[in-house]
Order: structure tokens, then sequence, then C-alpha cells
């Protein structure tokens, strides 16, 4: 199988929660998780982009950010397969998109007691 690449904010609890969460179902080790502080400069997208959502590079260089982040990783774990159709459902992404946003956004707030060393300090 090819993989993907997933870069992540590496100083964010609820980025390196779902990195460890993803990683753990990934049998099949095909998701590369990168945190956006080992960043190399040649990438089709911007640290500060990536510092506001999930990246995911595909094995055919297709960019994928947020909620179509997630939704393309949820489809390459065979146990989030069932999540990552219903995310395909037309209409779907009118909830999502704006959860996700919403959820990153306010991510500081939400984990303030579960930062580590002040780094979700606002």
């Amino acid at each position: 199988m090819k993989k993907s690449t997933v870069y992540y904010d590496g100083q964010c609890e609820i980025c390196c929660h779902t990195k460890r969460t993803l990683s753990f179902f990934d049998w099949f080790k095909i998701i590369d998780w990168i945190p956006l502080q080992e960043m190399v400069n040649d990438l089709p997208f911007s640290i500060e982009e990536a510092s506001k959502e999930l990246k995911v590079i595909t094995s055919n260089n297709k960019v994928y950010g947020g909620y179509y982040a997630v939704r393309k990783l949820f489809l390459r774990l065979p146990l989030f397969v069932p999540i990552g159709l219903i995310a395909y459902i037309p209409g779907i992404n009118r909830l999502g998109v704006p959860l996700y946003k919403w959820l990153a956004n306010n991510r500081k707030k939400l984990l303030r007691r579960k930062c580590k060393n002040g780094q979700c300090q606002i």
C-alpha cells in the first residue's frame, strides 16, 4: 500500500492525541506523521497554513486539509472506513467543515488543563 504523509502541530495536545490514536489503528503502517516543527521547505503549503489545520499529502501528491484531510485518513484505516464513508455522504461536509474549524480554532481553550510546558497558553 502506498503511504500518505500527515503534517500536524507537534506542540498541540489535541493534534498529538489524534496522531497517537490514529497511529494505533494504522495496522499496515501506511501513514507517516511529521510535526510542523520538522517541516521541509519544498511543500505545497506553508507552515502557517499547516498550523491552522491538519494537512495530508497522498501518495499521488494530492493535498488535503482540515476536515477533508481527516476524512481521507479515515478511509485509509480499516476500523474507521465506515466513518470515512459517512463523511462522503453529500452535504455532510456542511457540518464537518465548520465543526473541524471550530475545534481547530478553539483547541487551546478546550485543552488548557492538558497542555504541557505552557504550550497551549493563550
